[in-house]
């Protein structure tokens, strides 16, 4: 029996490599292998017909996989230990890295003595397996284990793959010094071992190369640039090689030599037959073009991306159509054509719309705010900016916080396809083991059941998978959510910390010149002889009167600011006339005028009148012509004029004093915010804020015209139709908009 068994193996590998598999081989060749009792020979032919379909079908080669494993469990260790590592590879293949871990941590606690370097090879794998997942903790803890397993010596091209793995582990944590190290000692190792496996070593200095330019070190890129060429000298003629050499040119475009990038890749068209390999390429055609724009040959750039573009078109790529359209948007950016960089990236976002690509998504904010940065558009060049650095800031919280927990889930989810597929097999074996081989009826209704089934499975997967994106998607607009509340939190925090701050070194500040006038006057009060210097000792009162009234005028805006933040100030509308109630205001600051500054009031109609709160009214006028002398040069000039039309009475107040910067105009009613070139001049920071809380409350406008060193022109225009009387329920707060 045992000889019929091996002929029979032999006869199913013989088959298989002879024969085109169609669908009444396959049968046959799985009818045979289940009349095999389980052990090592069915296991055997099960490990065969998964090794014959991993390169035609992965998902079929996973299925012969899985049961030649449990196979496997009625056979030799040996056999065990073989089918748990092909069947581990095939999953890492298949981007099922969940399955692949916790294959590989079954073999390791059901076999903890096999072979040494059997066993770094599964640390080796399952350390790839968590990095894939961005679990680079276990995946570093893992590569190490597989180190302390192998001979340094004996097994050096083992250490030089692990060495490899660790420095792109460490790349993508951006520590690039282990990183680098790393590299160098898989370059040792993999020349103790006596390989010399050219491409390796050339994807190690590559790989060095690349970190050197990251960290700004030009020369040493250079060098590590030159070895990967003499390295890929070597190399044969393969696909690998052919990508090594794309690699090594987009290298030398970051570090500027373009025009050696251009020679390897034109020699490259040259050497490889790359008709038949369109993919291929593409990845030519796309470097050539980076090179022709880093020589600022734009149209020859052109040529290139457009040739690029029409060929993953027809391939259906959409990946590359979306980089193929990014780089023709740069060409057009480049040729300040904002307008049509603006319409390919346009196309980018519509491909994006059905197939999110993160990285492509990043990209295209970039180039949006560069494109809109050369079109001189501001409002989008920062709007882009920022969408760019918060999808940034998203991927790098997504990637931290995705662990094992998502890797045990979507465990969970294969598994229950895993129970499927082995129903839908048993189905399958139930089917033949009743059936005839000659009754048609029989086939015709089998294959009804298959394809009813597959149908079954096809779908349960898609609507699996589908939930699955959908938690994801929950659970990283949850985050982000989270992430913008404490941010505004914080940022609320910080702001109020400040004016805390500023207010008290205001108050400290503005509070002593007047204390300090008041102590002196008296003091000199009291040893003025009042007979004999009667104008003196007046001023001596002026003084006193003049620093309470600052003082007074400084704690009303103080309690204003309060009242408005609390919205417990009433706006209670009253008729006013203008012209008389304005002249009353310049007269009181006539006599506090320090610079000796000429106001001059202009009118049309003296009897203007309007209907506003008093209070409000008086805030407005009080604050801003106190501005408008304090900041104006000695013996300047402030005009004030109003004017009546049919739905509005405009009050515009101006000077020719020192201004405001354009620049910092965005700060104009915030409180407690002094201008760069004021801060000499004493005041709060209160009056434009308190001016703009009256304004809001009367549903008036305010504008403003100014720069610096150029005066400043205030427009207030106020509305007409305000009601005279409200109740005090009606009545609106100031504070509220």
């Amino acid at each position: 029996m045992p000889k019929i068994i091996t002929v029979l193996i032999i006869f199913i590998s013989a088959f298989i490599e002879t024969i085109s598999v169609e669908n009444y081989t396959l049968e046959l060749i799985e009818r045979e292998i289940a009349l095999l009792p389980e052990g090592d020979d069915k296991t055997a032919g099960l490990l065969d017909l998964a090794i014959h379909f991993e390169q035609d079908s992965i998902a079929l080669s996973i299925e012969y996989a899985s049961q030649a494993l449990e196979s496997a469990e009625h056979g030799s260790e040996e056999l065990q230990l073989k089918v748990y590592q092909q069947l581990g590879e095939l999953y890492l293949h298949a981007d099922s890295i969940s399955q692949a871990i916790l294959l590989y941590r079954e073999l390791l606690n059901k076999f903890p003595d096999f072979d040494s370097l059997e066993r770094s090879d599964v640390h080796l794998n399952l350390g790839i397996a968590y990095k894939n997942i961005g679990n680079y903790k276990n995946a570093l803890l893992n590569y190490q284990k597989a180190l302390t397993i192998i001979d340094p010596v004996k097994d050096s091209i083992n250490g030089s793959l692990v060495f490899y793995n660790m420095g792109l582990l460490y790349t993508k944590l951006g520590d690039f010094e282990n990183a680098i190290n790393s590299y160098m000692e898989a370059h040792t190792r993999n020349i103790l071992s006596g390989d010399n496996d050219s491409y390796f070593l050339a994807e190690v200095s590559n790989s060095v190369a690349a970190l050197y330019l990251r960290l700004g070190n030009s020369v040493m890129a250079s060098n590590y640039l030159d070895k990967t060429l003499k390295y890929l000298e070597n190399s044969d003629e393969s696909d690998l090689t052919y990508i090594a050499k794309n690699n090594v040119a987009a290298n030398l475009n970051h570090l500027g030599k373009y025009s050696k990038a251009l020679n390897i890749l034109k020699n490259i068209l040259k050497e490889y037959d790359i008709n038949v390999k369109p993919k291929l390429l593409t990845l030519t055609y796309n470097n050539i073009g980076e090179s022709y724009m880093g020589k600022e040959e734009y149209d020859k750039a052109a040529r290139y991306f457009f040739d690029a573009l029409e060929i993953n078109k027809e391939l259906g790529m959409n990946e590359g159509v979306s980089t193929n359209l990014l780089n023709i948007g740069t060409y057009y950016t480049k040729k300040k054509n904002t307008s049509q960089a603006i319409h390919y990236y346009r196309k980018v976002d519509s491909i994006l719309e059905i197939k999110p690509i993160n990285y492509i998504q990043l990209s295209l904010y970039k180039h949006y705010a560069d494109a809109y940065k050369e079109g001189n558009d501001l409002a989008n060049t920062m709007l882009y900016k920022d969408k760019y650095i918060h999808l940034k800031d998203s991927l790098f919280d997504l990637k931290r916080n995705f662990n094992l927990s998502m890797v045990m889930n979507a465990y969970e989810e294969a598994d229950n396809q895993r129970v499927i597929s082995e129903f839908r097999l048993q189905q399958l074996k139930n089917e033949r083991a009743l059936n005839s081989k000659n009754n048609l009826i029989t086939w015709f209704a089998f294959l009804a059941v298959a394809l009813l089934i597959i149908s079954y499975v096809i779908f349960y997967r898609l609507r699996t998978k589908t939930r699955f994106e959908k938690e994801i998607l929950k659970k990283n607009k949850e985050l982000t959510e989270a992430k913008v509340q404490i941010e505004e939190a914080f940022e609320r925090e910080k702001e109020l910390g400040e004016i805390k701050t500023n207010f008290i070194s205001m108050v400290s500040h503005q509070y002593r010149n007047p204390l300090s006038i008041i102590m002196v006057t008296s003091e000199l009060l009291e040893s003025a002889v009042l007979p004999k210097d009667v104008e003196r000792t007046q001023r001596y009162f002026a003084n006193i009167r003049n620093s309470v009234k600052s003082m007074s005028e400084m704690l009303d805006q103080v309690l204003f600011v309060s009242r408005s933040q609390l919205k417990t100030i009433i706006f209670d509308v009253a008729k006013i006339k203008i012209v008389s109630h304005l002249k009353s205001i310049i007269e009181r600051y006539q006599l506090i005028n320090e610079n000796n500054v000429a106001i001059l009031f202009d009118y049309d109609d003296k009897n203007i009148c309007l209907n506003y709160d008093r209070n409000a009214f008086d805030n407005i006028v009080s604050n801003l012509l106190s501005n408008a002398l304090k900041y104006s040069h000695k013996n300047g000039t402030v005009n004030i004029a109003v004017k009546a039309l049919k739905e509005e009475v405009v009050l515009t107040i101006s000077d020719s004093g020192i201004g405001i910067p354009f620049s910092e105009q965005k700060f104009l009613f915030e409180p407690f915010h002094r201008f760069s070139n004021a801060k000499e001049i004493k005041g709060t920071g209160l009056g434009l804020y308190i001016v703009r809380q009256s304004v809001d409350a009367g549903s008036a406008k305010i504008s403003v015209t100014s720069d610096k060193d150029q005066g400043t022109t205030f427009t207030v225009t106020f509305p007409v139709t305000q009601p005279q009387k409200q109740t005090t329920d009606s009545r609106k707060t100031i504070g509220n908009k």
